[in-house]
């Protein structure tokens, strides 16, 4: 306890002597004026001259758009097989190319991208027309022919009357694939 009353002691007797010594020492300090630097409206700059580019022409960007053409609200079956094949003569075989969300125009298999373009034109005109999917195996019993392990074959498909005809819009090939009823 005498200790801590000791240094507590020793510490105002420091503070003390030295509030006599900056006491003595002060200095009043002096009010002094600077005067404002001039303000800077222009710099120097020495700028180096790296490439020289000559601006030609700017150009304008266009992009090429989809109309949506309308559709008549019922789509109906061809009415005969000869209506079917009129129709598919006077369809438009310049398939239009049409770019992704991301401006990709791709083609990639060729029978499924002409089965949903002919299917695209009959529901322009006001046709029902659907696309199949042929099994390696249906594609050898309509065509006589395999296709490679693991690959399909895309066709269209329409009904007349009772009859479900395909349609491989590619190879100009229409044929009787089934009756829907006993054709009896």
């Amino acid at each position: 306890m005498w200790a801590r009353a000791f240094r507590l002691l020793g510490i105002v007797v420091v503070s003390v002597y030295l509030g006599y010594l900056i006491g003595n020492n002060w200095v009043e300090p002096e009010v002094v004026t600077v005067p404002q630097p001039p303000k800077i409206t222009e710099v120097e700059v020495p700028v180096e001259v790296v490439r020289e580019v000559e601006v030609i022409k700017e150009l304008e960007v266009v992009r090429e758009v989809e109309v949506v053409k309308e559709v008549p609200v019922k789509l109906r079956h061809f009415g005969n097989v000869q209506e079917l094949k009129d129709w598919l003569q006077q369809v438009d075989r310049r398939i239009r190319l049409k770019a992704n969300s991301e401006g990709i125009i791709q083609l990639q298999g060729v029978c499924e991208d002409v089965a949903m373009y002919l299917q695209d034109r009959a529901i322009e005109d006001g046709y029902k027309m659907s696309i199949e999917v042929l099994s390696r195996d249906e594609y050898h019993r309509w065509y006589g022919e395999w296709l490679n392990e693991g690959r399909l074959h895309a066709v269209n498909s329409a009904i007349i009357g009772n009859e479900f005809w395909f349609i491989d819009f590619s190879s100009d090939k229409v044929w009787l694939a089934a009756y829907l009823d006993d054709p009896k």
